[in-house]
């Protein structure tokens, strides 16, 4: 799956692909990627830290890692054995060394290029909308009532008849998505305590 074009984004609101300027498309991509924390392309990343007390856990500050490279704790280089010596969660940035960590500690790691999916898009798309509806509003009042891409569909109101009202719906709406990305779904996990 590639990201969403500019022409698509045109397509889903019904407005012609002339009107979204080409600057406007990449702003909105570079935002969706600063947004979420992800790379356009691979990018090996270094995690200094100074641990005082000894833990077996540290966490990365950023996710969706490919892969450890270098290890350093304290003064000694580490002999990566994944699975071993060293665990770590692609997903989570979160490492394991079986020895523990302690003292100054440098990792050198490789983090994923991003792969788009459908909340990519809608985020692109609404930060497209939100761009134009700030500047070009007369186009979007006329035109866009709701955006579906995938499995995400949202409905607006018009520009006409509240611009900041729209704006703030458009922000909500892109929390909203970061927050799905980063799996939180707004739902309120219950459980029982026994």
């Amino acid at each position: 799956m590639s990201l969403i074009t500019k022409s698509e984004i045109a397509t889903v609101m019904g407005i012609e692909d002339s009107v979204i300027p080409v600057a406007v498309y990449n702003w909105a991509v570079a935002q969706m990627l600063k947004m979420l924390g992800l790379e356009s392309t691979e990018v090996q990343k270094f995690h200094r830290e100074f641990v005082g007390q000894s833990t077996p856990w540290i966490a990365l500050r950023y996710r969706d890692v490919k892969s450890i490279d270098a290890l350093v704790v304290g003064t000694t280089t580490v002999d990566i054995s994944i699975g071993t010596n060293v665990i770590f969660n692609e997903d989570t940035g979160l490492i394991w060394y079986s020895s523990g960590f302690a003292g100054k500690v440098v990792v050198t790691y490789t983090l994923n290029a991003y792969t788009p999916n459908y909340i990519n898009d809608a985020i692109v798309s609404t930060l497209v909308l939100k761009n134009l509806a700030i500047f070009t509003p007369a186009v979007i009042s006329a035109s866009v009532k709701k955006i579906t891409i995938g499995k995400y569909s949202k409905t607006y109101g018009t520009v006409a008849n509240n611009l900041e009202q729209f704006i703030m719906s458009t922000n909500m709406e892109l929390d909203h998505l970061r927050d799905l990305y980063f799996g939180d779904d707004g739902q309120i996990k219950v459980g029982t305590i026994q």
